[in-house]
């Protein structure tokens, strides 16, 4: 008699709640161009208008007030708030010649929509984030030097809970937590650092990841590794150009690096 098949190994929710996330986004956000410009009523201005309303709101606004849902909103009423949302500014939606003025806000502001969504989905990440949420708040009424430290420490931890993220391979945890750590103290370039390497091995991320690399660059502009890191980032986009340059700012700094003579060599010679 054969033997029966072997059941299917158990996942976790959070495991399938991520699947059904994956399905639903390939679905309902990359629609076809066809699809997404049958509805041409709304002008260019106004969209313009629109998406620079909404950037300019999202700089005072937590997750809750970016998706528009009430904080005890179940994943339903979040689900349907980042799909409407989602259709509205993707950036496929306004990719027609005469909006190159609001390409980067448009582009922030769906990354702060997609942030948004990722965070208040998990059960885990709305609790984090909910107590991030009441000790801002408890933070505002204490004198001004005494959340500093507390702050830093947290940010610590978070940036420790990225690295660990990173060792096992799980890129989009990483990111969570490196972007804690950046919230929580935005002055250490190597919080920046960290998120854009986390960032630059996530599909469709790289505009985030550079952003990352210069503004990391701009707090430390002597460190060499984050000119390597830019430069390995345009490398893996196919510019040449660009990444030669940072090899060679790299090199400004540190002239014995050897990565960045060894990655000079390779994309001379090519």
């Amino acid at each position: 008699m054969p033997s029966s098949p072997p059941e299917p190994a158990s996942i976790s929710r959070e495991e399938e709640i991520q699947i059904e996330v994956q399905e639903e986004k390939r679905e309902d956000v990359e629609e076809s161009r066809d699809e997404l410009f049958k509805e041409k009523d709304e002008t260019e201005e106004y969209n313009k208008q629109k998406i620079r309303q909404s950037h300019a709101a999202m700089k005072n606004q937590d997750h809750y007030e970016v998706l528009g849902v009430r904080r005890d909103a179940a994943q339903d009423e979040i689900k349907k708030a980042y799909f409407l949302l989602a259709k509205a500014y993707h950036p496929n939606r306004h990719f027609q010649s005469g909006m190159e003025d609001v390409k980067s806000q448009l582009e922030e502001l769906f990354h702060r929509i997609t942030e948004a969504y990722d965070t208040l989905l998990m059960e885990r990440k709305r609790k984090e984030y909910d107590l991030m949420l009441i000790m801002s708040k408890y933070g505002k009424k204490r004198p001004a030097a005494a959340s500093e430290d507390s702050d830093e420490a947290r940010a610590v931890q978070q940036f420790q809970r990225g690295q660990e993220a990173i060792k096992r391979g799980d890129y989009r945890e990483a990111v969570h937590s490196f972007q804690w750590a950046v919230r929580l103290h935005p002055k250490q370039a190597k919080y920046y650092a960290a998120l854009g390497k986390a960032l630059a091995k996530t599909p469709r991320r790289m505009h985030d990841a550079e952003q990352n690399f210069l503004t990391a660059i701009g707090l430390e502009p002597s460190n060499a590794e984050n000119y390597i890191a830019l430069g390995l980032l345009y490398k893996e986009g196919k510019l040449t150009q660009r990444a030669i340059r940072q090899f060679e700012k790299a090199l400004m700094w540190d002239p014995e690096n050897k990565q960045a003579k060894s990655e000079l060599e390779q994309l001379r010679v090519k």
